[in-house]
């Protein structure tokens, strides 16, 4: 309380006290600058889908295989690799539980690891449905073939994901999408709530309590006192067209100052790129004239191109979030702009959509549902409650960032 955060490339201060419409295009900001990262995190997952097609696993080898520090083969681990082919052994004939097997593994004097010589069920389990052990692999939810050597057949793989049907429940075929199944938590146990039909008409929700001793697990919520809550709380987003418009012209204000900065990062990568493009060229005449190795020229010249492109990337990235900024802004206000009047006439999985996109850390304690607004709408949910949404909140009034709301009144 109290705190005044300084932007000084902004020439912004945040406070308590700043106007709605600041701290919303500071929330828009925060966005463009995760998207960002968000696109930088890109590049190197593209290096590794690279490397998944050429078939070699771009992440760490699981329990029976490694890698030496800075290669890329991948070699298997003798003794563990047994220890990995007798419990698919043991599992394939489908009349042994993971209990079993691992007490079998034990008894017949196989050690998982040092400190934890029995392997843990769940442990056991991922080991069992992994199918880097035939020699091919997932990478991304996709499959490769890979070029590591096989410690089970396929054959093997195949009868053991058989029996992990007959070990298990069967699937259940959902008949009823509940809308904040799988959406909320209990906070104070971490276990999922769940919805279930009572009398063949009525949706309750409750703690699936994975704990056994959770307070919460035999208070039941009905959805109408669940959805009034979201209800209320996607009121505090909504937006007139006249709001909408008087943030449009606030946003226009604040692209000229993005837009500058944007110019300032694509000159300093310019700037960048040339001194490397000047070095490729150089090198090349050393080269030439036989001052530097046919070895040392391939070395530099990979990763001083390497360097280039990465940089032409970061170019063509702020040139699109120059664009992408005041695209994203109105995106948003158009969102918001008479949203509940649209939002109550959504079917439930639309709804569930909607709710995922203004909102985070959905929970249900007892008989209270709670919830976090994500950026920047939690600003917009603190204006629209003001009488004037885009003048200076009250300094004593509550933040919304975090809230929760009794069900029982």
């Amino acid at each position: 309380e109290g705190i005044e955060i300084h932007l000084v490339k902004e020439n912004t201060i945040l406070s308590d006290n700043s106007k709605s419409h600041e701290k919303f295009i500071h929330g828009i900001k925060v966005l463009m600058a995760k998207n960002y990262i968000d696109n930088l995190s890109e590049e190197v997952k593209k290096g590794m889908l690279q490397k998944a097609t050429q078939g070699e696993y771009p992440g760490k080898p699981p329990y029976g295989y490694k890698r030496k520090k800075g290669e890329k083969e991948i070699y298997v681990v003798s003794d563990e690799a047994q220890f990995v082919r007798r419990a698919f052994e043991l599992y394939s004939n489908g009349f042994k539980s993971l209990d079993n097997v691992i007490e079998e593994l034990y008894s017949e004097g196989y050690r998982y690891r040092q400190n934890h010589p029995k392997i843990r069920k769940s442990m056991l389990s991922k080991m069992l449905m992994n199918i880097f052990y035939t020699g091919d692999f997932m990478f991304s939810g996709v499959f490769y073939k890979g070029k590591h050597s096989a410690i089970i057949s396929k054959e093997m793989y195949n009868k053991v994901q058989k029996a992990f049907k007959k070990d298990n429940k069967p699937d259940t075929i959902l008949k009823h999408h509940f809308l904040f199944s799988g959406l909320m938590t209990c906070p104070k146990c971490g276990s999922a709530i769940v919805g279930q039909i009572k009398k063949g008409k009525y949706i309750y929700y409750s703690c699936s309590d994975k704990t056994k001793n959770c307070p919460n697990r035999k208070i039941y919520v009905r959805q109408e006192k669940i959805e009034k809550v979201f209800e209320a709380a996607i009121k505090n987003v909504e937006i007139s067209t006249e709001q909408k418009e008087a943030m449009i012209i606030a946003l226009k204000e604040s692209y000229k100052d993005e837009s500058a900065f944007y110019a300032e990062e694509i000159e300093r990568l310019r700037k960048q790129s040339d001194i490397l493009q000047s070095r490729i060229d150089k090198l090349y005449t050393d080269k030439l004239d036989g001052i530097i190795t046919e070895e040392f020229w391939a070395e530099k010249h990979n990763e001083w191109n390497n360097e280039l492109s990465i940089l032409l990337r970061k170019m063509e990235m702020n040139r699109n979030a120059n664009k992408d900024y005041m695209d994203l802004g109105i995106k948003l206000l158009e969102l918001v702009e008479n949203l509940y009047s649209r939002y109550i006439s959504l079917s439930q999985e639309e709804k569930e959509k909607t709710l995922k996109i203004i909102f985070q850390n959905f929970y249900l304690d007892g008989e209270n549902a709670g919830y976090t607004y994500k950026k920047p709408f939690n600003s917009i949910a603190e204006g629209v409650i003001c009488s004037k949404w885009w003048e200076a909140m009250d300094s004593n009034h509550r933040p919304y960032a975090y809230q929760a709301y009794a069900l029982t009144t």
